[in-house]
C-alpha cells in the first residue's frame, strides 16, 4: 500500500516538473488590445475553421484571439494545445499559426508582419494580401509544380501576376 502511494505521488510529481514549463511557455502574456478582437473580425478560411474547430473545442474562441500574440508566442500556444491532447495534424497547425500571427497579432505588428509564400495556404495568401482568391490559387499551384520560391521576385512568374499587384505585395511577403 504504501509503495502504490509513493509510486503515484511520485508519478504526479514528475508529470507536473515536465508539464510546467511547457505550460509557462505557452501562457506568456500580451498585454490586452486596446480594441477587442473577436471572430467575426477575423477573415474567413481555412485558418478560421482550424481556430474554431480546435481551440472552440475547450474554450472560447474570443478569449483566446482576445491575446493577440507574435507569430512565435502562437507557435507555443499551438504546440502546447497540441501537447495537451488537441487533435490537429502539422499542416493545421502550421495554418493556425500563420492565419494567427497575421490576423490575432499585437497592434502595430501584424502590419508589419511578413507572409512566407512558401509555406502559406491560398486562403491565408488571398486573406492577408488582399488578393483574388484565383490568384492566391496560382501561386500555391505555380509552387506546387515548380518547387518552393527561392525569392520573393518568383511570384512574377506566377499566371496572373501583374506588375501593380507584385509591387503592392512585395513588401509584405518574404521566402523563408
Amino acid at each position: 500500500m504504501k509503495k502504490t502511494g509513493f509510486c503515484l505521488l511520485l508519478s504526479a510529481a514528475l508529470s507536473v516538473i515536465l508539464w510546467l514549463p511547457l505550460y509557462s511557455n505557452t501562457q506568456t502574456q500580451v498585454p490586452p488590445a486596446s480594441d477587442e478582437l473577436t471572430l467575426k473580425d477575423l477573415p474567413d478560411g481555412e485558418g478560421k475553421d482550424i481556430l474554431v474547430a480546435a481551440c472552440g473545442s475547450c474554450h472560447s474562441v474570443e478569449r483566446s484571439i482576445a491575446q493577440r500574440r507574435t507569430k512565435e508566442q502562437w507557435r507555443a500556444t499551438v504546440d502546447g494545445m497540441i501537447a495537451r491532447g488537441t487533435q490537429m495534424f502539422i499542416e493545421e497547425a502550421d495554418t493556425l499559426v500563420e492565419y494567427l500571427g497575421i490576423h490575432a497579432a499585437p497592434l502595430g505588428q501584424a502590419a508589419g508582419a511578413r507572409l512566407d509564400i512558401n509555406s502559406a495556404s491560398a486562403e491565408t495568401l488571398a486573406s492577408a494580401l488582399k488578393i483574388e482568391e484565383s490568384l492566391a490559387k496560382n501561386i500555391v499551384s505555380y509552387r506546387e509544380k515548380e518547387g518552393k520560391f527561392s525569392s520573393v521576385d518568383g511570384l512574377k512568374k506566377v499566371p496572373g501576376m501583374t506588375d501593380a499587384i507584385f509591387n503592392s505585395i512585395q513588401d509584405r511577403v518574404a521566402v523563408k
